[in-house]
């Protein structure tokens, strides 16, 4: 059970992919918000040539950082496909079900305190309850899945 080679390769390659994907969701955040603009950034503005001809070294340097994430992860995502999906998928989702409930924390802190952009109150503290209740019914409900796809109990 706990033995299983497969998995703990899987759960490899996906812990790998959630923390990089943690650490490029914030980072990305930051970028934009601090070097960029302080409003929303089209994707018509992005590829705009008067965009594009304003950037300066520094935010070129900033947005090769970004790209060095999606360069990261496209090695590790090629590997996870070459796994069965009978067991790629529960791992998958039980794996970045942990991570995401590990690191929800950090995220709410980031959105309330350094960016200031969420509100906390009552009602949000309600849907965080939520959420962080459907992350601990996924895992187990892949836990219970990966289970019983791989000879499990039935």
């Amino acid at each position: 059970m706990f033995t299983d080679r497969v998995l703990w390769r899987i759960a490899f390659i996906v812990l790998c992919q959630q923390l990089i994907a943690v650490f490029k969701q914030n980072y990305q955040r930051w970028v934009i918000k601090t070097h960029f603009t302080t409003g929303e950034l089209t994707i018509m503005r992005m590829f705009s040539i008067d965009f594009l001809s304003t950037l300066t070294l520094t935010q070129v340097l900033w947005l090769g950082g970004l790209a060095l994430f999606t360069l990261a992860t496209f090695p590790l995502g090629v590997w996870l496909s070459s796994f069965n999906i009978g067991k790629s998928y529960t791992v998958m989702n039980m794996i970045s079900g942990t991570i995401n409930l590990a690191t929800f924390p950090l995220a709410i802190y980031t959105m309330s305190t350094v960016l200031g952009e969420l509100n906390l109150n009552r009602t949000t503290w309600a849907g965080i309850s939520l959420v962080a209740a459907s992350k601990v019914i996924i895992v187990i409900g892949c836990w219970l899945m990966y289970q019983g796809n791989n000879g499990g109990p039935t």
